[in-house]
């Protein structure tokens, strides 16, 4: 875990500006596109590639200590109780305990971009809203369950924090969907008032996690 927390330190700065340069790209540069069916198509490829980039991202980062040792043996470390340890962490990023901070953010940040782009290929009302979530919750249950297998660990709690980062980038995607950006170019009054609390949501989604960093490198 703490090789983990290490390279996630080093590289998070790097890869949550990336991301932010990609969401603004889909909300302000292809604007209706995101919206209109007929537009949709001719970025589908962009988006199964930056799904693919991300959970190579996760894999590389979650699971790469362990493919480069191989399986060892260790005490067992199992944690099946949920909550409970997010609960800990929370309360270890009231103390400032830097840790605690990337232990309960970083699986969730790490999972943003994988609900985001999933959710622009299930994007259709008619389609099942849930899939990208549950897509997030399996992958992060497989890498727990490779974690059992190679170290003798597994944690629900990083299952739960996953599917969380996971919802969040649908929901990330949903406002993109709902909310008209080209309003954005109307005067402020017109905006209703649940336009500007999605558009305030996604500013705090997207700004929040700089913040942290700042405060991780301070």
């Amino acid at each position: 875990m703490q090789y983990i927390l290490n390279h996630f330190i080093y590289s998070v700065n790097f890869w949550i500006l990336s991301v932010a340069f990609i969401y603004a790209y889909h909300v302000f540069y292809l604007e209706g596109n995101l919206l209109h069916k007929k537009s949709y198509g001719l970025h589908v490829k962009r988006h199964m590639l930056g799904l693919m980039i991300s959970v190579v991202f996760v894999l590389g980062i979650t699971l790469g200590n362990y493919l480069l040792e191989g399986i060892r043996h260790t005490d067992m470390n199992i944690i099946y109780i949920p909550f409970f340890e997010c609960i800990i962490r929370l309360y270890g990023v009231f103390q400032g305990d830097s840790y605690s901070i990337v232990a309960l953010f970083g699986n969730i940040i790490l999972y943003i971009p994988i609900g985001y782009f999933a959710a622009t290929l299930y994007y259709d009302r008619k389609k099942n809203r849930s899939i990208p979530t549950v897509l997030c919750a399996v992958l992060a249950f497989i890498i727990e369950l490779f974690k059992l297998f190679a170290v003798k660990e597994f944690n629900i709690n990083d299952v739960i924090l996953s599917t969380l980062g996971g919802f969040l980038g649908v929901y990330i995607f949903r406002i993109c969907y709902v909310f008209n950006f080209r309003r954005c170019s109307e005067k402020l009054e017109n905006l209703t008032f649940k336009q500007c609390y999605q558009l305030l949501l996604s500013l705090v989604v997207f700004i929040s996690p700089i913040f942290m960093l700042l405060y991780l490198f301070r």
